[in-house]
């Protein structure tokens, strides 16, 4: 976890080994909530991938990925999306 007074230049340059532990720790606190689960770094923040069935849940993972990198979330690309049983409704493919 990077600390809150890291210079904001040097949190845009996440490691591939910080990537994998935010993702791992999304997906051992709220596995259950999202599916599809991805992180990519870019050069102003990073960029959240997945689905969930609930905005608060997409709210969640949000702040679970602050809390752990400290940077901004410059695209939230985690859809909300409902199945008949209120459960994520899985897709082969998204973007």
């Amino acid at each position: 976890m990077l600390s809150p007074n890291t210079n904001p230049i040097d949190r845009l340059n996440l490691s591939e080994n910080s990537i994998q532990q935010i993702s791992s720790c999304v997906q051992n606190r709220l596995g259950y909530l999202i599916d599809g689960f991805r992180i990519d770094d870019c050069t102003t923040g990073v960029t959240l991938w997945g689905r969930v069935s609930t905005y608060y849940s997409k709210q969640l993972v949000q702040e679970v990925v602050k809390e752990q990198c400290g940077i901004a979330i410059v695209i939230d690309n985690i859809e909300v999306e409902l199945s008949d049983t209120g459960c994520v409704r899985c897709r082969e493919s998204f973007i």
